[in-house]
């Protein structure tokens, strides 16, 4: 399956700590944190420096020096300077628990935004600790009803999405949102991040009309406040432009899409990776379609004007190769997506490392790549290469794991090495099961190869009880979609 860039995968929110008394050391931090929104970073690491050194005479006890060691990691975190802000951060929780007491609000917002940091790094464990805290705090500082909460809030619930622990982020997005209706009302633009994470929960389990309804209210509220052609608008439009794919509404979806592009293609310099992202998910929208002559032009304009904005060997070159692989194999062009999935992986390897994720996303479709090529043994160890990593970032219950998972047991199963493929597919179905609810798609596709199994091994019986919750859970689908529907027809 070809991967949608942007989108959903939650919103992070930072927070920049607030300033003391005017001072020349606040007018540094000033200058420094308009610098930085204005995305003067050189500047702006100038003036940081100059407030460090107007501090420094007071010692470790000053909070003026947690505060702006705060802020200047905050810095080096919106560029993805992660390693040199993580450093800066633990400087600031030190310095601050010192000089302000470890309950403080401003220990708090440290905390917060050093666990939006670990999780980017994929520490999960850590970043949870991090953010439990950041929230006890929070809540105490300010009360468990304040907009101040709402930011580290949505910091835990994408944590826990990020994990795909799906049951436990929609209370905490839910939460959240309640927070800030009651804070601002149902009309605010800043209801609008925890309209797009709680949607984004509704979308991956299955729930794409719940999600559906959000973002368009989300969209409502942006286009009502006079936002039509900002970027925040276009990546509403590309969320909703997923779901509606996902509900085969390819029209809609493309109508959205084209919006985003072309607000896209209107931003400055700066934005054009964006743009290039747009142009991806339309090439996918257009691949899912049986357009591929669509497709293959936005592959090649999204690779060249990524290549141009970001580098030939940024991360996101290697998605857009490996979306572009899926055009190749879909025409049967195999030798060509597998030039295009090995440099992927070669990029991946260099930028993020031998243990990303998306290392593991183009191992896994590499190897369905070399199934169809009739190399079941490199395929074999490809998918059991991406489990791994899978595995160790997500944990065993997350979905994608269980998507390599039921890959791995359906090669396995092809090879008539039934007793191993078993395992796979129950575990699999008792991932996607917890994590996307029964009647989802997924569920029921592999509720069928199941079936399948059993009747190969020649136990008949079971073979007829999963049969029989495989047709439960299509009906079920076929229902929900019909008054999806009928719903929309209404509208």
């Amino acid at each position: 399956m070809s991967r949608w860039i942007g989108g959903f995968g939650g919103t992070i929110a930072l927070l920049a700590a607030p300033l003391l008394a005017q001072s020349l050391w606040q007018v540094h931090i000033e200058a420094a944190g308009r610098y930085r929104t204005e995305g003067r970073f050189e500047a702006s690491e100038k003036a940081y420096q100059k407030a460090i050194e107007e501090v420094s005479g007071g010692g470790e006890r000053d909070p003026r020096l947690a505060i702006t060691l705060q802020n200047y990691a905050f810095l080096h975190h919106v560029q993805g300077n992660l390693e040199r802000a993580g450093d800066l951060y633990e400087q600031a929780l030190k310095l601050g628990k010192a000089s302000l007491g470890p309950n403080h609000a401003e220990v708090g917002r440290c905390l917060s935004n050093l666990g939006s940091l670990r999780m980017r790094q994929g520490n999960y464990a850590a970043a949870e600790r991090l953010l439990e805290r950041a929230v006890e705090i929070k809540a105490n500082s300010f009360g468990a009803e304040h907009p101040e909460l709402s930011s580290t809030l949505a910091n835990l619930g994408v944590l826990y999405f990020e994990q795909g622990r799906y049951g436990e982020a929609e209370p905490v997005f839910r939460r959240a949102l309640a927070i800030d209706q009651k804070a601002w009302g149902d009309d605010d633009p800043r209801l609008a991040t925890s309209l797009h994470n709680l949607a984004g929960v509704y979308k991956a389990q299955g729930r794409s009309l719940e999600a559906e309804k959000l973002l368009e209210w989300a969209l409502g509220i942006k286009r009502a406040a006079g936002d039509s052609g900002a970027a925040g608008v276009a990546n509403t439009l590309v969320s909703l432009a997923s779901v509606r794919k996902e509900q085969g509404r390819y029209s809609d979806a493309e109508e959205v899409l084209l919006e985003a592009v072309g607000i896209w293609r209107e931003q400055k310099q700066q934005d054009r990776a964006r743009f290039a992202i747009a142009l991806n998910n339309l090439a996918i929208l257009y691949l899912a379609w049986g357009r591929a002559d669509k497709a293959e032009p936005l592959f090649e304009s999204a690779l060249s004007t990524l290549k141009s904005s970001v580098g030939a060997e940024h991360p996101r070159v290697a998605l857009v190769l490996a979306n572009r692989a899926d055009l190749a194999l879909q025409a049967g062009r195999l030798g060509d997506g597998e030039s295009d999935l090995r440099r992927a992986i070669q990029i991946s390897r260099h930028a993020l490392g031998l243990d990303h994720p998306q290392l593991a996303t183009c191992y896994d479709k590499l190897a369905g790549l070399l199934v169809r090529r009739n190399r079941y043994g490199e395929a074999e160890k490809l998918y059991r290469q991406a489990l791994t990593i899978r595995r160790r970032t997500f944990g065993n219950a997350h979905p994608r794991v269980a998507t390599t998972t039921h890959n791995l047991a359906t090669l396995l199963h092809s090879k008539k090495r039934y007793k191993k493929a078993e395992s796979l597919y129950r575990e699999a179905l008792k991932s996607w099961e917890e994590s996307l609810g029964d009647n989802h798609p997924r569920v029921a596709t592999l509720l069928d190869n199941y079936a399948r199994l059993l009747r190969e091994m020649g136990r008949g019986d079971e073979a007829a009880t999963i049969d029989a919750r495989a047709r439960r859970a299509w009906a079920a689908i076929g229902r929900l979609n019909d008054g999806n529907r009928h719903r929309r027809n209404r509208s």
